[in-house]
């Protein structure tokens, strides 16, 4: 076995966070024997589809944990053991961005779907192993089976080198218990090379084999990202870049590939050109990036022809799909209520429901099936023969099911096998002279994905069995919180019962954590921010500390209660930047889950982490998720727990971004070099009425995040790279400013603001005087908006003099060093902020530095 070291980069920052070797190959294996002793005994008693299945299910759900520990070991540095993860699929540059579990998930995606297509559709033929069925093959029996042989795949690598060998053996010792089982297994698993490369009693013998073959070819493990045109790099820059990275990696001893093959990549990068077919030994590209447009067809003729192989004379045919669900408009139905318990109960709602569309999709597949289960939708590969309406069997039950008073849209839509390797087919030909950058980040995984979901999003929205009824309703019997719908229990409709009671569910299930009891219900279980909060209890407890401080109430009155009635409420909007183009990057589906899974896990980990810091801060946290989904997030906090939230969320996304000090790997290796801005933009918006009404305030605050955006969009992405905190706020009375000055965002105080530069400018035309200053002294302390409005229509001296003076005259220094807070909190806006790149700062203009010096001499005095 080899001693090579492999390194692989994580998708979103090129960063490593440790090593891997051949040790990670057999902790591997030694969980896939751990999945299927676990789930012996239903073989054994005869159970077979149920065994395979399970075992299946196991190694996903290892892979998927792994994945969540991975990037929570980003942002926090504690380490955990995920050899799924941090071993390469492929140690060459490009492909060591992908992971071995990324790769496995998705071999096992196509080849499940592929195969229960083929069996619903009679195409194929006669059994080939006994164990499958007796005169026809078990349905169930061969889902498990292809999906095993999938996963186990490349159960030989590390090292690349004779791998499928080396998978034929490890899969036959694991199965041992049945020699039958073990030897179609490690067959069907082993021979997925069918290029000339390989020899030919390693090649695909049956159409199981070639199944996987063609799967482990469309989830590609060598292809990787292939960088768009941008105003900021060009693709080739960005490429180069990448490589001289690479590099840099090999130079410290880590196996990518050899000097020869990087040399022709660099070749290719420079408008060259790359000799190779399917299945070729050394540098794999498949065709990418050659100035030949018809190179990737060429190189990939069989996988084009994947169809027609399959399915021999019987015609041709599309055996994959691609399926969506969603409720569409998940903010109208929040903004029917107006108590907290139904506005935060839709949101829980509708999260549970996509995550039982979910469950039953992995329950008739796979795990493995489902992209992405999260913001409002669910996204899934699946066999071509899917029947939608079978999942939806239950939820829209006229009488209980959840799904009754939603609308809602499921649309599938069927693909040929190459299309998720190279693109829409459409878009193969007529590229002419056209930048190879420009053509195959559209020749990708990634446009697929956008052409399915613009085809998706302009389907029927189909209406449910209640919102169907066509009825009047007296004004005296409609629902207190929506007014929409007639009362059917007490005061509420059917939906704003439902609602409530699920926010109650999900309330009450906290409280049970808070007290030591792990056992929500089956609705509550799934839900992304229930298992915020369990995984806050857990790291509180694991450090020590106390769980008391978590403080989720059932009404927001607690919390003016519990002040004396003068609490103030924040709503948080925030929404990722650039997350969109990051996914359209990926050109397979194992670097777009890869993408997908960083993007969802920097929201995840970073909103832990923020109410985490908050707690160590000042000993407890007051928040509700009104709305966590994807990368929409709209949170309440009592108003002075949101800043520090704000805080530790942006620097948990900067740990998870940028290097961290120490670790096992040279900084070239643990050094980050993120090649896009991949921040959240955030608005707050305070109001001293707890009682304020939550569709205003989130109005206000998504107004905020929309500034924030902007000026991401216009001061930060042409100069950073990475991730972090951009927030915009405002009140109608906000005195603190401790928390001003160091709060690492965008910092906006005007009660109407129309729009960032309109802001600025008025600013900038403001002139100020001695007299006048010193009269707004006494408003420090009360209302700092209404400082900021005097001195706008303040007349005078120029500001630099006048604060010059205020330094030397003014006494109380403690007014000093919060008026100064005040104004450079003002003033950060009109130019850089100041926003943590590494251990760098971006460079202040002259007067945001003369504030902060002068600011520091205040506090000096």
């Amino acid at each position: 076995m080899s001693s090579a070291n492999y390194v692989r980069p994580d998708p979103l920052t090129f960063k490593v966070i440790r090593k891997s070797t051949s040790r990670e190959s057999e902790e591997i294996r030694e969980k896939v024997r751990e999945c299927w002793k676990e789930n012996l005994d239903y073989w054994k008693k005869g159970e077979k589809g149920k065994a395979l299945n399970l075992t299946a299910d196991c190694i996903v759900n290892e892979i998927k944990e792994e994945i969540r520990l991975y990037h929570k070991e980003l942002e926090i540095g504690k380490s955990y053991d995920v050899p799924f993860v941090i071993l390469p699929a492929d140690t060459r540059f490009p492909g060591f961005l992908n992971s071995i579990g990324d790769h496995m998930i998705t071999t096992s995606a196509f080849a499940v779907s592929v195969a229960l297509s083929m069996y619903d559709k009679g195409l194929l033929g006669d059994v080939i192993y006994p164990f499958l069925g007796n005169n026809s093959c078990d349905r169930e029996i061969l889902r498990g089976f292809i999906r095993l042989a999938a996963l186990l795949h490349d159960l030989g690598k590390m090292p690349p080198c004779n791998h499928a060998e080396r998978s034929y053996e490890y899969v036959k010792n694991i199965f041992r218990e049945d020699g039958e089982l073990a030897e179609a297994l490690a067959l069907t698993a082993s021979r997925h090379h069918y290029g000339r490369y390989t020899s030919q009693d390693r090649r695909p013998s049956n159409i199981l084999e070639l199944i996987v073959a063609f799967a482990d070819k469309v989830s590609s493990s060598s292809r990787s990202i292939v960088f768009r045109e941008t105003d900021l790099n060009s693709g080739k820059d960005s490429m180069m870049n990448f490589l001289r990275r690479a590099r840099g990696f090999k130079e410290i001893g880590y196996n990518i590939g050899s000097d020869e093959d990087l040399k022709r990549i660099e070749d290719l990068i420079r408008d060259g050109h790359v000799e190779e077919d399917e299945d070729f030994s050394g540098v794999r590209t498949y065709g990418f990036l050659d100035k030949d447009e018809n190179a990737s067809l060429r190189v990939n003729s069989r996988l084009v022809n994947a169809e027609r192989e399959l399915i021999g004379e019987k015609g041709e045919g599309k055996l994959v799909s691609m399926y969506f669900f969603e409720i569409p408009s998940i903010k109208s139905y929040v903004s029917r209520g107006t108590s907290l318990k139904v506005y935060a109960g839709y949101s829980l709602l509708i999260d549970y429901l996509n995550h039982e569309i979910s469950r039953r999709i992995q329950e008739k597949v796979g795990p493995e099936c489902v992209i992405s289960d999260e913001g409002g939708s669910v996204l899934a590969i699946t066999p071509s023969t899917f029947k939608t309406e079978e999942i939806l069997t239950g939820v829209l039950d006229p009488e209980k099911g959840e799904l009754r008073f939603f609308k809602y849209r499921d649309f599938k839509e069927d693909f040929l096998l190459s299309e998720f390797f190279l693109g829409p087919k459409e878009v193969w030909e007529g590229w002419g002279e056209k930048s190879p950058y420009l053509r195959d980040s559209v020749r990708s995984f990634g446009s697929l994905v956008s052409k399915f979901l613009s085809h998706a999003s302009s389907s029927e929205i189909k209406p449910s069995s209640e919102l169907g009824k066509e009825r009047r309703i007296p004004i005296n019997n409609t629902c207190k919180e929506c007014k929409m719908n007639p009362k059917e229990e007490g005061d509420l409709c059917g939906a704003c019962k439902l609602a409530q009671d699920m926010y109650v569910e999900f309330r009450n299930s906290v409280q049970s954590l808070l007290g030591g009891e792990d056992n929500p219900g089956k609705r509550v279980e799934v839900l992304r921010a229930f298992n915020i909060i369990r995984e806050l209890i857990h790291d509180l407890k694991e450090s020590g500390k106390d769980v008391v401080g978590i403080k989720v109430p059932i009404t927001v009155d607690e919390w003016d209660e519990n002040h004396g009635g003068s609490g103030w409420i924040a709503f948080f909007d925030a929404d990722g930047d650039n997350f969109g183009k990051l996914k359209s990057n990926a050109t397979t589906l194992t670097q777009y889950i890869a993408i997908l899974n960083g993007l969802s896990f920097y929201i995840y980990y970073s909103i832990e982490r923020g109410l985490l810091y908050t707690i160590e801060k000042k000993g407890e946290v007051n928040f509700v998720p009104l709305v966590l989904g994807g990368d929409d997030i709209i949170f309440l906090f009592r108003g002075d727990d949101v800043f520090l939230f704000s805080e530790g969320m942006d620097m948990a996304l900067k740990n998870a971004t940028y290097s961290r000090k120490g670790g096992e790997l040279e900084r070239k290796a643990t050094d980050a070099d993120p090649y896009m801005w991949f921040g959240i933009s955030a608005g707050i918006f305070l109001s001293n009425k707890v009682d304020y009404p939550f569709i205003l305030g989130k109005e206000e605050a998504e107004r905020l995040q929309g500034i924030s955006k902007e000026y991401s969009k216009t001061k930060v992405q042409p100069k950073l790279k990475g991730a972090g905190l951009i927030t915009s706020f405002l009140s109608s009375k906000f005195g603190g400013t401790e928390e001003v000055s160091s709060f690492p965002g965008l910092v906006l105080s005007r009660e109407d603001v129309k729009g960032l530069s309109e802001y600025m400018s008025e600013f900038c035309k403001s002139g100020l005087n001695t007299k006048n200053m010193r009269e707004l002294l006494k408003y420090i302390k009360e209302d700092k908006i209404s400082l900021t409005y005097r001195v706008f229509r303040s007349k005078g001296t120029d500001i630099v003099k006048l604060f010059l003076e205020m330094f030397n005259e003014l006494q109380d220094e403690e007014l000093l060093r919060k008026l100064v807070i005040t104004f450079i909190s003002v003033l950060e806006p009109m130019e850089d902020m100041p926003i943590s790149a590494g251990n760098e700062k971006l460079k202040k203009d002259e007067i945001c530095t003369f504030f902060n010096e002068l600011e520091a001499k205040a506090q000096s005095r």
